[in-house]
């Protein structure tokens, strides 16, 4: 296979597990609340674009910009999530080549239509805890310890936001 086929191999890989990838690339409901906000420049839906600012994967020349991280994820679990739902594609073919360079001419790849963001975050952490390239690559024992301290930062965040609206009321 050429360059480009690997290329494109990896590319459906990281589309077709965005809705799992978002509890590690937006793993607080500050970070998802970004995504569903208008005119910010932040991903709204699951796709890919060449020089376009507004979609979660932006194809440049001579690279993929992966636009949905947030500041607050953990970095080195986007660049393995990355290179994991990469290669699970490039597995599925057979092609276990790495290639150095990257060739933006991805005309017969479909770049959309894999739909629009979860909801919220619980619906991604769904998506999360039943991907099984998820689950294969970081290991069961990692996705439940992952799922159980997003939902408790998630609870936590529920309390706070209840006692702020509460303080409203007063002021």
């Amino acid at each position: 296979e050429s360059d480009l086929d690997m290329h494109k191999y990896f590319l459906k890989g990281l589309l077709e597990n965005t809705n799992a990838l978002l509890p590690i690339f937006c793993p607080t409901k500050y970070c998802w609340k970004r995504l569903h906000q208008e005119n910010n420049w932040a991903p709204s839906a699951i796709e890919a674009k060449r020089n376009s600012k507004e979609t979660g994967y932006n194809i440049c020349d001579n690279r993929i910009e992966v636009r949905y991280p947030s500041s607050c994820a953990n970095p080195y679990l986007v660049i393995a999530a990355i290179i994991y739902c990469g290669i699970e594609q490039l597995e599925k073919f057979g092609n276990r080549e790495q290639s150095l360079f990257f060739s933006a001419n991805l005309d017969d790849l479909q770049l959309d239509g894999y739909g629009d963001l979860p909801k919220n975050l619980e619906q991604s952490l769904n998506y999360f805890s039943e991907n099984s390239m998820i689950l294969e690559r970081f290991g069961k024992d990692f996705v439940n310890f992952y799922s159980k301290m997003i939902r408790a930062n998630l609870e936590e965040f529920e309390k706070v936001e209840n006692t702020v609206e509460k303080l409203k009321n007063y002021i």
